[in-house]
């Protein structure tokens, strides 16, 4: 069975991500995949979005956007109730201050 997913785990692991290192994507850029097989299964590829190799010997390496992760990061290590609500929860609490002040003013 699936080990539990907590969100201590979670957070570890973005924060790997954020500030991870790149090397090991730079080594599988340059090494050829039908002599170096068992060097390919100790790389660190997390960062690794997409990786092509032309037939003119160039390769081209996508990375996962950092910038993203680190966001996503500050956003759930965020005090909850500095959190700002969004979507359907922001939509709801303008609702509910909408009727609040609605229901003041009636008074």
């Amino acid at each position: 069975m699936a080990k539990k997913i907590k969100r201590q785990n979670v957070l570890e692991r973005l924060a790997e991500i954020a500030f991870g290192s790149s090397n090991d994507i730079v080594k599988l850029a340059f090494v050829g995949a039908e002599n170096e097989t068992e060097m390919l299964e100790t790389l660190d590829l997390t960062l690794l979005s997409e990786i092509k190799h032309s037939q003119n010997g160039s390769v081209e390496v996508k990375l996962i956007d950092r910038l993203k992760v680190i966001e996503l990061l500050l956003r759930e290590l965020e005090e909850p109730e500095a959190r700002k609500p969004q979507g359907a929860e922001a939509l709801f609490l303008a609702m509910d201050r909408a009727a609040a002040k609605r229901d003041s003013d009636a008074d």
